[in-house]
């Protein structure tokens, strides 16, 4: 059984701001209805089976949209520009469909005004340099692109991304993390990389971050972690290392971020603590 939605559903609700369709069967996005709702800021299309995404969708409901959701539906493939004529769009959430990569021009035209953007559970395996790079705005505050299968982060993907608050890479296939993959300082708080297959980090991954206050490495295999790595987070307050291969522990490894709450040290294989 699939849902659908007549041309004139919602025929005469001109001041309708908020439609949510989700936990349905709706395999098409119902455009025609859509057109007839100048007013729409939220569109919530959760939990369907939508597998691709149309112009007539984008002219249907750019002028005043805010918040698109369409988690958990099938969504394979985003045409270059899609979004180019939003001018309010300031959440994208993607989280748990089949998108396996970014196209160079897919958020073209949300440069000012994004500000939250899910494609966790997807099939990415990279993240390369032009497509993120489109999205230097002031606004975008939180990346989510955890569990996912990403082996590989281009040096500078996140260049220009200032205002970053929140970034999630939980639970993909990342053997390194680097501070190359920023090139200037970012206002960053929370950084999730978590669960991944980290055996190896710069000496320089963190520096760039002076703001953090939570760091999220539990799951990998770290099997040394210098002190080096996080003596210029002055402002850290939640540190997670839990889950990895750890033997030893530096006296000093962790006397220069005086502000630290919360170490989470379980799960290694730490037999001393060297003075």
């Amino acid at each position: 059984f699939f849902l659908q939605i007549e041309e004139s559903s919602f025929d005469g609700l001109t001041k309708l701001k908020w439609l949510s369709l989700q936990d349905n069967n709706i395999l098409l996005v119902p455009t025609s209805a859509l057109t007839l709702l100048p007013s729409l800021a939220h569109l919530h299309m959760q939990f369907n089976r939508i597998a691709a995404l149309s112009t007539e969708l984008i002219r249907a409901t750019s002028t005043n949209l805010m918040t698109l959701s369409l988690t958990r539906n099938l969504v394979r493939d985003i045409p270059p520009r899609l979004f180019y004529n939003f001018k309010n769009l300031i959440s994208i959430e993607l989280s748990g469909n089949m998108l396996s990569n970014i196209s160079q021009n897919m958020f073209v035209g949300l440069e000012d005004t994004l500000q939250n953007l899910d494609i966790s559970y997807n099939q990415l395996t990279a993240i390369t340099e032009l497509p993120l790079r489109n999205l230097i705005s002031l606004n975008l505050a939180a990346i989510d692109l955890s569990y996912n299968a990403i082996k590989h982060i281009d040096n500078n993907a996140f260049v220009g991304l200032m205002n970053l608050y929140s970034l999630k890479l939980r639970g993909n296939r990342l053997t390194w993390f680097i501070g190359e993959h920023f090139n200037t300082g970012t206002g960053l708080e929370i950084l999730d990389l978590s669960y991944n297959r980290i055996n190896y980090l710069s000496p320089t991954a963190f520096a760039i971050h002076p703001r953090l206050k939570r760091l999220d490495l539990s799951g990998n295999r770290i099997v040394q972690f210098c002190s080096n790595f996080i003596k210029s987070l002055q402002f850290l307050e939640w540190l997670d290392l839990s889950r990895n291969m750890l033997r030893h522990v530096n006296k000093f490894a962790f006397s220069q971020i005086g502000r630290l709450r919360d170490l989470d040290l379980s799960d290694n294989r730490i037999e001393s603590v060297r003075k």
